[in-house]
C-alpha cells in the first residue's frame, strides 16, 4: 500500500509540475506544439516508470535458474524410475530363481535379467542368463525351455564361472 500511496504523490507532482511548465510556456505556436509534447512524454514516462520496477523484481521467466531447477526435478526423477527398475529386476531375479529351483529340485547359483527400459514404464525382458554350480545338459534344456515359456524371452544357461 505504501508504494501505491508513493506512486500516486509521484505522479501528482509530475502532474502539477508539467502543468506549471505548460503555463510558463510562451503562446508561441511552433514552441507550444513542442512543450505539450513534451509535458505530456513527462507524465507518461511518469506513469510508466513504477511499471518497470515491478517488472524488474520479478523474476524472470525464461531465467537460466528457472530451467536448472526443472533439470534437477527431471534428473532427479529420472534417477528414481531408474532406481525402482533395478530394485524391480532384483526381485524378479530372486522370484525366478526361487520358481526355477522349486521347479527343477536344483540350486542355481546366479541368475541375472537383461531388460530393455527405454520407455520406463514398459520395460522389456530381453534375456536370462542362468548358471548352475556343475554341467548338466538335460537340466540346461529343462531350464531354457520352462524361462522361455514362462517369460516370451530367450535364455541362456551354463556353468559358473565359464
Amino acid at each position: 500500500m505504501g508504494r501505491l500511496k508513493e506512486y500516486i504523490f509521484s505522479l501528482m507532482i509530475v502532474s502539477v509540475s508539467c502543468a506549471a511548465v505548460n503555463m510558463l510556456a510562451p503562446d508561441n505556436s511552433k514552441l507550444s506544439k513542442y512543450v505539450h509534447f513534451l509535458v505530456g512524454l513527462v507524465v507518461a514516462l511518469a506513469m510508466l516508470l513504477p511499471i518497470q520496477s515491478i517488472v524488474r523484481d520479478m523474476p524472470l521467466l525464461f531465467d537460466e535458474a528457472v530451467f536448472e531447477d526443472k533439470r534437477s526435478v527431471i534428473t532427479s526423477l529420472v534417477d528414481e524410475s531408474e532406481l525402482i527398475i533395478e530394485e524391480s529386476v532384483s526381485i524378479m531375479e530372486r522370484e525366478l530363481k526361487e520358481q526355477i529351483e522349486n521347479r527343477l529340485s536344483k540350486k542355481i547359483s546366479n541368475i541375472s535379467i537383461e531388460y530393455d527400459a527405454q520407455d520406463p514404464e514398459n520395460v522389456i525382458i530381453t534375456k536370462v542368463r542362468v548358471e548352475y554350480d556343475k554341467s548338466n545338459r538335460l537340466l540346461f534344456s529343462d531350464t531354457e525351455r520352462y524361462v522361455e515359456e514362462l517369460l516370451l524371452c530367450e535364455c541362456e544357461v551354463g556353468v559358473a564361472g565359464e
